[in-house]
């Protein structure tokens, strides 16, 4: 008969029982604190907000300038790069506090691009320019919503009721202009968006305005530190300040 050996065997079973009642680590509960999303149209922040959706309109106000001063024949590759911008626009995802800013800035784009659109094929120059004068009054109200949004201040162009001194003998009547913006002005040789770009208004700049168009969608300038040199610009990009639109002569804008 073989002999078992005890110590052994009692030492292992110790080893199993003190295994076996062991305590268990307790689980420790995770708890998962969710980060506060920033509200994008608090007062703290709907500025910055507005100002990525205006991006948009900046480089659409570019794009524009640059279009309106090219012969026709060159025209439609930049029309392409509006109607690039109009689609990231419509796939930008914009709070609810900007629905209706980003629904008016589509709106003035989409009224631009049928403007080229008409130019392109063809349209009568009164036809455009019905579509280029309603753009800019889209254009405004855009720029009036978005400066309501971040509380800037408007500045309101003056009106033909605007009361102002009447010129004496010794002090002749001036109407003068100013760029109020923050990119420069195009300047033109006639009253027309096909006409040869001749210089630029900086920003902040003024001049001396000596005639309109007979629509009043042009002023005539004289060109700053250029005694003599006059050129066209868009009535709606400047802001007078001295006198009013009405008080312009109309000049003929014809090119020869």
């Amino acid at each position: 008969m073989k002999k078992i050996r005890l110590l052994p065997l009692l030492l292992g079973l110790l080893i199993v029982s003190a295994c076996v009642n062991q305590p268990q680590p307790t689980a420790i509960p995770i708890k998962v604190v969710a980060t506060p999303t920033a509200n994008l149209c608090a007062p703290e922040n709907v500025k910055t907000t507005a100002g990525e959706l205006h991006q948009f309109m900046r480089a659409f106000d570019d794009a524009y300038q640059l279009a309106s001063v090219l012969p026709r024949t060159q025209v439609a590759p930049q029309v392409s790069k509006l109607q690039d911008i109009r689609r990231a626009v419509q796939d930008y995802v914009a709070p609810a506090c900007l629905t209706h800013l980003k629904e008016s800035q589509i709106l003035h784009m989409n009224t631009t691009i049928n403007t080229f659109l008409a130019f392109l094929s063809g349209a009568d120059m009164e036809r455009v320019n019905q579509g280029l004068a309603l753009a800019r009054q889209q254009h405004d109200a855009y720029v009036l919503e978005l400066a309501q949004l971040i509380g800037a201040t408007v500045v309101v162009l003056p009106s033909a009721t605007t009361v102002a001194q009447a010129p004496t003998a010794e002090t002749p009547s001036l109407i003068a202009i100013v760029n109020p913006g923050d990119s420069p002005i195009s300047l033109h040789a006639f009253a027309s968006m096909t006409s040869a770009l001749t210089g630029a208004l900086e920003a902040g700049q003024s001049a001396v305005a000596v005639g309109r168009s007979s629509a009043g969608e042009w002023v005539l300038i004289e060109f700053p530190d250029k005694p003599g040199q006059t050129f066209w610009a868009y009535t709606s990009l400047i802001q007078f300040t001295a006198g009013d639109l009405e008080s312009l002569p109309i000049v003929d804008n014809s090119a020869p």
